[in-house]
């Protein structure tokens, strides 16, 4: 009821807003339990809000469902966060599903999907990747790896690899290897990509992709396959065979020594 000069009289139920007056008092500020968000989301202090707006929730938001376009900001503490929005979440937010469009920034952990550039900066025990993989210390279990895979210290079990494979020091069981292999002192290293793996590649390698395995491949009992072209300095032989002290029989290319060739 509008009135000037006191309080409405009208009797309302329980927990009802207060109406509007002049020289009455004014409804209460804090927001609880917010469906939707409007177009800039919910500031200040909400708590429980689903939606997000367009640009999310913002200022120490709780439980947050959806985060809006650009998703939520400062301090949404609650490990509950769902969507991340386009851009998705910034400033601490933790166990975070989706990530948005660009994955999710500043110390997140248990991040899936990771986006379309994955997650960056510490994250860990990280599911896909996004496009280009995550990078920066992701030291737990990566799977799939993105379209370029997992770069800089990625120290556990990757499945897939992304487009070119893993780099820098993977040293754990690697999977795939992507489309050109792994690269740098990759171990226990299973399929080897397209263009297999190389630098030191010291563990069980199997299939070793297109053109097989390169540089100090020592593992050579147990190299199988060969890709393409062969393996250098290893065993398993390829179409065109081995090259560099290859020490097993080629199916396709060069006879071992000593072998007869078929028809001479």
């Amino acid at each position: 009821m509008f009135s000037f000069g006191k309080q409405d009289s009208t009797p309302q139920k329980a927990g009802a807003p207060t109406s509007f007056s002049f020289g009455g008092s004014l409804p209460a500020t804090t927001t609880t339990t917010t469906t939707g968000g409007g177009l800039f989301g919910n500031n200040n202090t909400s708590t429980a809000t689903t939606g997000g707006g367009l640009f999310g929730n913002t200022n120490t938001n709780t439980a947050t469902t959806g985060g809006g376009l650009f998703g939520n900001t400062n301090t949404n503490t609650n490990t509950a966060t769902t969507g991340g929005g386009l851009f998705g979440n910034t400033n601490t937010n933790t166990a975070t599903t989706g990530g948005g469009l660009f994955g999710n920034t500043a110390t997140t952990t248990t991040a899936a999907g990771g986006g379309l550039f994955g997650n960056t900066t510490a994250n860990t025990a990280t599911a896909g990747g996004g496009l280009f993989g995550n990078n920066n210390t992701a030291a737990a279990t990566t799977t799939g790896g993105g379209l370029f895979g997992n770069s800089n210290a990625s120290t556990a079990t990757t499945t897939g690899g992304g487009l070119f494979g893993n780099s820098s020091a993977n040293t754990a069981t690697t999977t795939g290897g992507g489309l050109f292999g792994n690269t740098s002192a990759n171990s226990a290293t299973s399929g080897g990509g397209l263009f297999g793996n190389k630098n030191t590649a010291a563990a069980t390698t199997t299939g070793s992709g297109l053109f097989g395995n390169s540089n100090a491949s020592t593992a050579t009992a147990t190299a199988t396959g060969g890709g393409l072209f062969g393996n250098t300095t290893t065993a398993g032989g390829g179409l065109f065979g081995n090259s560099n002290t290859a020490t097993t029989t080629s199916s396709l290319g060069v006879a071992p020594a000593g072998a007869k060739a078929e028809g001479n």
